[in-house]
Protein backbone atom coordinates (compact mmCIF):
# COMPACT_ATOMS: atom_id res chain seq x y z
CA UNK A 1 0.00 0.00 0.00
CA UNK A 2 1.45 3.26 -1.04
CA UNK A 3 -0.47 5.93 0.36
CA UNK A 4 0.06 7.51 3.82
CA UNK A 5 -2.44 7.23 6.41
CA UNK A 6 -2.94 11.14 7.89
CA UNK A 7 -2.02 12.42 11.01
CA UNK A 8 -3.97 10.48 13.57
CA UNK A 9 -6.77 12.75 15.31
CA UNK A 10 -5.15 11.92 18.60
CA UNK A 11 -1.36 13.19 17.56
CA UNK A 12 -1.58 16.19 19.84
CA UNK A 13 -1.68 14.07 22.77
CA UNK A 14 1.40 12.45 21.89
CA UNK A 15 4.59 12.40 22.73
CA UNK A 16 7.08 12.71 20.15
CA UNK A 17 11.12 11.87 20.52
CA UNK A 18 12.57 14.81 19.64
CA UNK A 19 16.04 15.35 18.49
CA UNK A 20 18.06 18.18 19.23
CA UNK A 21 21.18 19.85 17.08
CA UNK A 22 23.84 20.93 19.45
CA UNK A 23 24.59 25.08 19.39
CA UNK A 24 28.03 24.86 17.33
CA UNK A 25 29.64 26.14 13.86
CA UNK A 26 28.37 24.81 10.99
CA UNK A 27 26.04 22.60 12.69
CA UNK A 28 23.68 22.50 9.36
CA UNK A 29 24.64 22.68 5.80
CA UNK A 30 22.16 23.41 2.65
CA UNK A 31 22.64 24.16 -1.00
CA UNK A 32 21.30 27.57 -2.23
CA UNK A 33 21.36 29.75 -5.10
CA UNK A 34 23.52 33.69 -5.16
CA UNK A 35 21.05 35.53 -4.06
CA UNK A 36 21.53 36.21 -0.04
CA UNK A 37 18.25 35.71 -0.05
CA UNK A 38 18.34 31.94 -0.29
CA UNK A 39 20.72 30.93 1.91
CA UNK A 40 18.70 30.88 5.05
CA UNK A 41 15.08 32.03 3.72
CA UNK A 42 12.06 30.08 4.67
CA UNK A 43 9.42 29.40 1.59
CA UNK A 44 5.75 29.57 2.09
CA UNK A 45 5.16 28.23 -1.31
CA UNK A 46 4.11 24.27 -1.51
CA UNK A 47 6.72 23.00 -3.73
CA UNK A 48 8.57 19.99 -1.64
CA UNK A 49 7.55 17.49 0.89
CA UNK A 50 7.02 19.06 4.31
CA UNK A 51 5.99 22.49 2.87
CA UNK A 52 3.02 23.75 4.46
CA UNK A 53 0.05 22.89 2.58
CA UNK A 54 -2.01 25.96 2.99
CA UNK A 55 1.32 28.77 3.21
CA UNK A 56 0.84 28.77 7.14
CA UNK A 57 4.65 28.82 8.11
CA UNK A 58 7.81 28.87 5.75
CA UNK A 59 9.87 26.10 5.89
CA UNK A 60 14.14 25.36 5.18
CA UNK A 61 15.45 22.40 4.23
CA UNK A 62 19.39 21.23 5.32
CA UNK A 63 21.06 18.50 6.22
CA UNK A 64 24.30 17.54 8.65
CA UNK A 65 26.69 17.10 5.80
CA UNK A 66 26.78 18.11 1.91
CA UNK A 67 26.81 15.03 0.46
CA UNK A 68 22.76 14.27 1.49
CA UNK A 69 22.27 18.01 1.10
CA UNK A 70 23.98 16.95 -2.16
CA UNK A 71 21.85 14.48 -3.33
CA UNK A 72 18.70 16.02 -1.77
CA UNK A 73 18.87 19.00 -3.99
CA UNK A 74 21.29 18.78 -6.81
CA UNK A 75 20.61 15.22 -7.94
CA UNK A 76 17.01 14.14 -6.79
CA UNK A 77 15.77 11.84 -9.43
CA UNK A 78 18.85 12.56 -11.73
CA UNK A 79 19.51 8.56 -11.53
CA UNK A 80 16.24 7.44 -12.54
CA UNK A 81 16.13 9.36 -15.54
CA UNK A 82 19.62 8.31 -16.90
CA UNK A 83 21.22 4.83 -17.76
CA UNK A 84 24.65 5.57 -18.37
CA UNK A 85 26.99 4.05 -16.25
CA UNK A 86 28.60 7.63 -14.94
CA UNK A 87 25.64 9.97 -14.08
CA UNK A 88 26.75 13.46 -16.01
CA UNK A 89 25.81 17.10 -14.26
CA UNK A 90 25.38 20.13 -15.83
CA UNK A 91 28.51 22.33 -15.03
CA UNK A 92 25.93 25.93 -15.09
CA UNK A 93 24.02 24.75 -12.51
CA UNK A 94 26.87 23.90 -10.09
CA UNK A 95 28.59 27.19 -11.37
CA UNK A 96 25.81 28.57 -9.58
CA UNK A 97 25.44 26.57 -6.15
CA UNK A 98 26.18 28.07 -2.89
CA UNK A 99 27.39 26.27 0.04
CA UNK A 100 25.53 27.49 3.23
CA UNK A 101 26.89 26.24 6.56
CA UNK A 102 24.15 27.35 8.90
CA UNK A 103 25.67 28.16 12.73
CA UNK A 104 23.35 27.65 16.10
CA UNK A 105 26.45 28.22 18.32
CA UNK A 106 25.30 31.33 19.17
CA UNK A 107 21.63 30.80 19.93
CA UNK A 108 20.54 30.45 23.43
CA UNK A 109 19.39 26.76 23.46
CA UNK A 110 19.75 24.04 20.80
CA UNK A 111 17.63 23.30 18.00
CA UNK A 112 14.55 21.08 18.44
CA UNK A 113 13.16 18.83 15.67
CA UNK A 114 10.46 15.96 15.71
CA UNK A 115 12.73 12.62 15.20
CA UNK A 116 11.26 11.30 12.18
CA UNK A 117 12.55 7.64 11.95
CA UNK A 118 13.23 4.93 14.22
CA UNK A 119 11.12 4.98 17.41
CA UNK A 120 10.37 8.21 16.18
CA UNK A 121 7.58 6.78 13.36
CA UNK A 122 6.44 4.47 15.74
CA UNK A 123 5.95 7.32 18.20
CA UNK A 124 3.88 9.59 15.39
CA UNK A 125 2.09 6.47 14.28
CA UNK A 126 3.39 6.09 10.82
CA UNK A 127 5.74 4.98 8.74
CA UNK A 128 8.97 5.78 6.70
CA UNK A 129 6.82 6.52 3.64
CA UNK A 130 6.55 9.69 4.75
CA UNK A 131 10.56 10.09 3.56
CA UNK A 132 10.01 8.40 0.46
CA UNK A 133 6.52 8.89 -1.53
CA UNK A 134 6.46 11.24 -4.42
CA UNK A 135 2.83 12.27 -3.73
CA UNK A 136 3.24 15.04 -1.02
CA UNK A 137 -0.50 16.34 -0.53
CA UNK A 138 -0.03 13.52 2.26
CA UNK A 139 3.42 14.23 3.77
CA UNK A 140 2.33 18.57 3.80
CA UNK A 141 -0.55 16.86 5.80
CA UNK A 142 2.26 15.80 8.46
CA UNK A 143 4.07 18.82 8.29
CA UNK A 144 1.17 21.35 9.10
CA UNK A 145 -0.01 18.49 12.08
CA UNK A 146 4.08 18.28 13.47
CA UNK A 147 3.96 22.05 13.24
CA UNK A 148 0.98 22.69 14.99
CA UNK A 149 2.22 19.92 17.85
CA UNK A 150 2.12 20.97 21.68
CA UNK A 151 5.78 20.65 21.92
CA UNK A 152 6.34 23.25 19.15
CA UNK A 153 9.70 21.53 17.78
CA UNK A 154 11.77 23.83 15.14
CA UNK A 155 11.58 21.31 12.45
CA UNK A 156 11.84 17.75 11.56
CA UNK A 157 14.82 15.35 10.95
CA UNK A 158 13.85 12.31 8.29
CA UNK A 159 15.45 9.83 6.55
CA UNK A 160 16.98 11.31 3.57
CA UNK A 161 15.46 9.67 0.51
CA UNK A 162 18.51 9.10 -1.75
CA UNK A 163 21.42 8.91 1.17
CA UNK A 164 19.67 6.67 3.61
CA UNK A 165 20.69 6.30 6.83
CA UNK A 166 21.85 9.84 5.88
CA UNK A 167 19.57 12.78 7.60
CA UNK A 168 17.85 15.43 6.62
CA UNK A 169 16.45 18.24 8.17
CA UNK A 170 13.22 20.98 7.71
CA UNK A 171 13.04 23.54 9.56
CA UNK A 172 9.60 25.69 10.36
CA UNK A 173 10.37 29.34 10.36
CA UNK A 174 10.26 29.30 14.58
CA UNK A 175 13.63 28.39 14.39
CA UNK A 176 15.10 31.53 12.38
CA UNK A 177 16.18 33.21 15.70
CA UNK A 178 18.19 30.47 16.98
CA UNK A 179 20.61 30.33 13.34
CA UNK A 180 22.42 32.33 11.15
CA UNK A 181 24.06 32.39 7.64
CA UNK A 182 27.90 31.11 8.33
CA UNK A 183 30.35 30.54 5.76
CA UNK A 184 29.13 30.74 1.92
CA UNK A 185 31.18 28.98 -0.37
CA UNK A 186 30.68 28.18 -4.18
CA UNK A 187 30.25 24.39 -4.78
CA UNK A 188 32.84 24.16 -7.42
CA UNK A 189 35.14 25.67 -4.84
CA UNK A 190 33.89 23.43 -2.34
CA UNK A 191 37.28 20.72 -0.90
CA UNK A 192 34.37 18.21 -0.38
CA UNK A 193 33.08 18.21 -3.72
CA UNK A 194 35.80 16.20 -5.56
CA UNK A 195 35.26 13.45 -2.95
CA UNK A 196 31.35 13.33 -3.40
CA UNK A 197 31.82 13.08 -7.26
CA UNK A 198 34.24 9.87 -6.49
CA UNK A 199 31.62 8.34 -4.07
CA UNK A 200 28.47 9.24 -6.08
CA UNK A 201 30.34 8.37 -9.73
CA UNK A 202 29.25 11.80 -10.95
CA UNK A 203 30.74 13.73 -14.03
CA UNK A 204 30.00 17.10 -14.82
CA UNK A 205 29.76 17.95 -18.54
CA UNK A 206 32.38 21.13 -19.49
CA UNK A 207 31.18 24.67 -19.58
Amino acid sequence: MSQLDPPPEHLSELKLPIFAVRRRTGALVRLAWPDPGTHCGFRRDARYRFDAPDGAFGVLYAAFDLKTAFAETVLRDTPARTKAAKIRLDYAELEARRVVAIDTHAATRPLRLIKLYGDGLVAARTDNRIATLDEYSWTRAWAKALHAHPQQADGIVYLSRFMAPHKAVVLFDRSQPFMKVGTVTPLLLHKYLPKILDDLELSIDPP
